[in-house]
């Protein structure tokens, strides 16, 4: 948890006091006062969150800023005593002597930035420059008057101006030209610079004001009345008029005549320290004690911060998005920023900041129901409603205004109803509320409060369902009479004189006195009702746990966040002039057009588009009231209220703007195999793992929460990658070769850097992964598959005359029958070589290799044993 800075510790007064500061921004009006406790609610003021403080254990070096800079690339840049500190929204990057190469001195008393370098003055350490990473010291070694340096300027030709405790230097090209009370300086104690466009240097001392044109130390003498003694600061705006801070009050030095201004003039101290011109033209006055505005040519400074609650500013600074930091001595950092929507809470006089109910009435009275009682908010007061008007000081949960002007109360420990109409009015607020007793529920929890158009008060309740009051008579509908559920949220008319009911049951529509319910199975997103609302073309519009539907011609439409809706559960609707539908949810209020969402009825769109409004924008609280009625409301201008949380929170929807900066995106680590390599040069990795981790960052101050990014690596990705709000981007295991790193980021309002940032890569690979070594290895391959091949072939020869050799023994072992053979032509004996007569079979057998078997062919079957060739035939003819 971010920690509050100096206003956290600061009275409720002052807190008060303090949440004004921006409003003279935007109101523009040099009546600005802080007469009133409670803010005027017919003015739109401008807030600070408390998440925009930090000190030392939310990252800063050391917890006194005294120096605020924002360099060309977008970064925030704050001198400590204890270090350099550079800040992109959410993590702060420091700087100091404790780092080789860094600083040689911590403590930073100026900043300033010229070309592609940060110049630090230091106190006690000279000149440090950093440029491109890289830090160089400039001390009296090298030529500077003085290492102790309070001031730093530049003039157009790029020349830097140094002011120190004894002396002034101009440093160009290198060398240094230095001034000093004999050079004309009435003091050589230099407070402040100011360099002008035409190239003239005002030089504040302890001693006066100075000025140096082409090298000459003039002294300045204003017309009176003058100031005398010591300058602390010391500007030029942009219409021209030179600003004198002095210990003796503000001089305003124009067309020849010089102003005074004192505390009798509405300055918050005599003593001022630091002037400061805002991007927007906005002069900014630090004094010891506060912090004052003057808004303008004919007007008076006015006191932003009075009662000591800014005490020890030392630094003031601002950002493109216009946002205005505050440095100060012992108490850190505070961001403040003009947002759309104004917030009231207990700070301000209500009751409680837990808002519960808020109801407009016809003459314009704000009625806030919270927590802890009734209060009303007219002509820029709030009137607390305390115990002896009628009404406990319990938990307000609804409120309603009847056809005569009668407010009604409902609370935990039943209904109030006020005795006379118009009970507050311009002059004064007395109203006085009676108990509307249900005698059949004694302890009836009003929720819900609604008039229908014959009179009839409807009260819906927590957990005894569904009342309606007329004629001093109450009628209940339970369950039992078919209400959906007991617990009531929400009560509308139809035009035809139907009645909806929304219930934690469903949707009820009670016509004729019978019930008909709407659920999941009709179509509703879900049976848990939270709110209804009939719009002006008769569309029932349903806020449930799981999405919003939409019921018309009798057909229910859903949509949730997978169609774009920025949450499911949605707690209340309010519809603007433009014709968008604000709706509160656990995690702020959001507003989408009601064109997209028909369209999106009638399936001409797929998705819908959703604006959310959280505590950077002023919300009190992310936490919209639920359960209770009216959440919302709108007043005859046109501005929308919503209960919420943490108190009441209002907002003028003709006024809202997107933020329309663009968010510089860098890189700020690159790191290959867990080595470290420049992040504004292509990266050469030698072999390795294939590990990259890419730290890359978009300088949005606003909300940096909400910064999204996109990152791709051409080479590997086939698509970009949605790292949501993730800034830092890894990858494993990536082949050798040539990779191109691309990150885009959104700001908190969803406008893209397309050009984002990129970088170049290239993974050396491993010797065994180059081409050289793919070819040694094919070439390898190919020779040990020739020297295979011929082994191979070598073995088959030798195989091949081996087994010519194993034929020809084998040849040479057959014996051969040839010749002319008798047989005898009866017997079939043979006659061997020797004249004796042999069986066929044995003479073969003698005579070669061959081994013979008996059988008996067809014919001699037949011949030698005609009955089994009967049997044969005849078992043969049989069919299978």
């Amino acid at each position: 948890m971010r920690y509050a800075g100096p206003i956290g510790l600061l009275s409720s007064r002052a807190r008060a006091a303090f949440v004004l500061c921006w409003a003279a921004v935007t109101c523009g009006s040099p009546d600005l006062l802080l007469a009133q406790a409670a803010p005027a609610p017919d003015r739109l003021e401008l807030r600070w969150r408390e998440a925009d403080a930090w000190r030392q254990p939310q990252g800063l070096p050391q917890d006194s800023v005294l120096a605020i800079l924002q360099s060309r690339d977008g970064y925030m840049w704050f001198g400590t005593r204890a270090g350099l500190a550079r800040f992109d929204g959410v993590r702060f990057t420091i700087f100091d002597d404790r780092a080789k190469g860094q600083l040689r001195d911590n403590e930073v008393w100026a900043l300033h930035e010229v070309k592609d370098s940060l110049w630090l003055g230091t106190y006690g350490g000279g000149l440090t420059r950093l440029s491109h990473g890289r830090f160089s010291f400039l001390t009296t070694k090298d030529g500077l008057v003085n290492d102790f340096v309070r001031a730093l300027a530049s003039d157009p030709s790029g020349a830097l101006w140094i002011g120190t405790d004894s002396g002034l230097s101009r440093l160009e090209n290198g060398r240094f030209t230095n001034f000093k009370m004999k050079d004309g300086l009435s003091h050589d104690g230099v407070r402040a610079l100011y360099a002008d466009p035409d190239g003239r240097i005002w030089v504040a001392t302890k001693g006066g004001l100075h000025t140096v044109t082409q090298g000459r130390v003039e002294s300045v003498t204003l017309a009176e009345p003058r100031p005398s003694g010591l300058i602390d600061a010391v500007l030029r705006d942009r219409h021209g008029a030179l600003w004198v801070g002095t210990q003796d009050g503000l001089f305003r030095w124009a067309e020849g005549r010089t102003t005074r201004y004192t505390t009798n003039d509405g300055l918050s101290s005599n003593s001022v320290r630091i002037l400061f011109e805002d991007p927007q033209g906005h002069l900014w006055i630090a004094t010891d004690v506060g912090l004052d505005r003057h808004a303008g040519p004919s007007a008076r400074p006015r006191p932003i911060v009075s009662e000591g609650a800014l005490s020890d500013i030392r630094s003031l600074g601002a950002d493109r998005e216009g946002s205005l930091w505050v440095g100060f001595v012992g108490g850190g950092l505070v961001r403040l920023h003009p947002g759309p929507f104004v917030s009231y809470t207990a700070k301000d006089g209500l009751p409680h900041s837990d808002v519960r109910t808020i109801l407009v009435a016809r003459n314009g009275t704000r009625w806030i129901g919270t927590a802890k009682g009734l209060c009303a908010q007219r002509s820029g007061t709030i009137s607390l409603v305390g115990p002896s008007s009628g009404v406990p000081s319990s938990a307000v949960d609804a409120l309603a205004e009847d056809r005569e002007g009668r407010l009604w109360v409902g609370t935990e420990d039943g209904l109030y109803r006020s005795r006379e109409p118009d009970a507050c009015s311009e002059r004064s607020c007395t109203p006085r509320f009676e108990l509307v007793p249900n005698p059949a529920i004694p302890a009836m929890h009003a929720r819900v409060l609604y008039q229908d158009r014959q009179g009839a008060l409807w009260v819906g309740t927590n957990l005894e369902g569904l009342a309606r009051y007329q004629d001093g008579r109450f009628t209940n509908y339970t369950t039992k009479d078919g209400l959906a559920s007991d617990a009531v949220r929400d009560v509308v008319e139809h035009p035809d004189g139907g009645l909806w009911i929304g219930s934690k049951g469903g949707v009820n529509r009670l016509e004729h006195g019978k019930f008909t319910v709407y659920t999941q199975k009709d179509g509703l997103p879900n049976d848990g009702v939270s709110a209804l609302y009939l719009d002006s073309q008769d569309t029932l519009w349903v806020a449930t746990r799981y999405g919003i539907g939409r019921l018309k011609d009798g057909r229910f439409t859903g949509y949730s966040t997978k169609d774009g809706l920025y949450a499911s559960h949605v707690y209340g609707f309010l519809e603007d002039h433009a014709g968008r539908l604000w709706m509160g949810c656990a995690k702020g209020i959001f507003n989408v057009e009601k064109r997209q969402l028909d369209d999106f009825a009638e399936g001409k769109v797929r998705s819908v588009v959703s604006v959310a409004y959280g505590r950077e924008h002023g919300l009190p609280s992310a936490m919209a009231a639920v359960a209770t009625h009216p959440v919302s409301a709108r007043s005859s201008d046109g501005r929308l209220w919503f209960a919420t949380r943490g108190g009441l929170a209002v907002v003028d929807p003709r006024s809202l703007s997107t933020n329309p900066v663009v968010p510089p995106v860098g890189l700020e680590e690159v790191r290959i195999d867990a080595r470290a390599f420049e992040h504004d040069r292509p990266a050469e990795a030698p072999p390795g793992r294939g590990d990259l981790m890419v730290r890359y960052t978009a300088l949005s101050f606003l909300a940096p929460e909400k910064v999204t990014f996109k990152y791709r690596l051409d080479g590997f990705d086939t698509d970009w990658v949605d790292a949501d709000t993730r800034r830092v981007a890894y990858y494993t295991n990536l082949p050798p070769g040539r990779y191109r790193f691309r990150v885009t980021a959104s700001n908190n309002d969803g406008l893209w850097n397309e050009a984002g940032a990129g970088l170049d890569l290239r993974l050396a690979p491993h010797f065994y992964q180059t081409y050289w070594f793919y070819g040694s290895c094919a070439l390898a391959v190919g020779l040990l598959g020739a020297a295979t091949q011929r082994l191979r072939v070598r073995r088959l020869q030798m195989r091949e005359r081996e087994l010519s050799s194993r034929v020809e023994e084998a040849i040479a072992q057959v014996k051969v029958l040839s010749g002319l053979l008798p047989i005898c032509a009866s017997c079939k004996k043979i006659r061997d070589d020797k004249g004796y007569w042999n069986q066929m079979e044995a003479y073969i057998h003698e005579h070669s290799e061959a081994q013979f078997s008996h059988g008996i062919c067809p014919d001699c079957v037949e011949k030698l044993y005609p009955d089994a060739a009967r049997r044969i035939r005849e078992r043969a003819a049989k069919p299978q």
